[in-house]
This record gives C-alpha cells, sequence and structure tokens, in this order.
C-alpha cells in the first residue's frame, strides 16, 4: 500500500483537522461537503458571535506551495485559507492565512513569468515567500481578530 493518499482522501482528512483544531479551541464549525464551492467549513466564533468561512488547500509534502486551481480564489474579511501540510503519519502542520493575502499572492505569481520566461500554465498556485510562512504557522489566532 502506497504512503500517498488519493487526492480526494487527503482533500477530506485535512478539511477535518481544520475542523478537529477549530472545535478544540472553542469555535462551532464543520464541513460543508461540496454544497459550497468556495469554501469548505463554515465556522461561528461565540465569544465575537461571528462567522467566517474557511478554504482548506492540503498537500501531501513538506513544501510551502498548494494547488488552487483555474479560477482567481476570492477573498473578503470573513474568509480564511488554511493550508495543510500532511506527510505520512506525521501531525499535520497548518498555516491559516487571510483571502486576501492568498488572492494577492496567487494573482502576482499568476500574472508573473516562470523563472524560465515560459508561461504559467492554468492553474493557480499559492507558494510563501521565504520565510513568510512562519508568521502563518499554526497561527489560530488570526481568526480572533
Amino acid at each position: 500500500m502506497s504512503n500517498k493518499l488519493n487526492r480526494n482522501v487527503s482533500g477530506a482528512a485535512g478539511e477535518h483537522y481544520v475542523v478537529a483544531e477549530l472545535l478544540r479551541r472553542g469555535f462551532f464549525a464543520d464541513v460543508l461537503y461540496s454544497c459550497a464551492k468556495d469554501y469548505d467549513i463554515l465556522a461561528f466564533n461565540p465569544e465575537k458571535n461571528k462567522s467566517f468561512r474557511i478554504q482548506v488547500k492540503a498537500n501531501q509534502s513538506n513544501q510551502k506551495k498548494w494547488q488552487i486551481g483555474k479560477h482567481e480564489p476570492i477573498y473578503d474579511n470573513n474568509m480564511f485559507f488554511v493550508f495543510i501540510n500532511l506527510v505520512e503519519l506525521e501531525s499535520p502542520v497548518f498555516y491559516v492565512v487571510p483571502s486576501k493575502i492568498v488572492h494577492d499572492n496567487v494573482e502576482n505569481r499568476h500574472q508573473s513569468p516562470k523563472e524560465n520566461g515560459g508561461k504559467r500554465s492554468d492553474i493557480r498556485k499559492f507558494v510563501f515567500k521565504e520565510d513568510e510562512y512562519k508568521k502563518y504557522e499554526n497561527n489560530w489566532e488570526i481568526l480572533l481578530i
């Protein structure tokens, strides 16, 4: 049996890891199971009486890049992305990023030429710049704003 998960399974695992982490931190949260195409999780902060949405992107490596899709990522003040590294049976690593940061990063990267001068594919990717990931790693406090 391969150590790599099927892509759909890794996505579902990522979503459930995120929901578990939110519940552990006192939020109400649940996976929406394909009924909303732009986000995966609806969450609620009972202390602030505020709801927000989360798009989860999982990869199965330690690399700091994730596929977003063919379309420009949407953003608003009540939406976040949680990027997750699922590496075999290690504990997952989460990166909690406001959607505006993701949108700007993805679109700037997508519109710039590749290092070799070639054209980028239609698939947009989020890639952290150098050590930028450190300020988002396990930074669940971003959701308290």
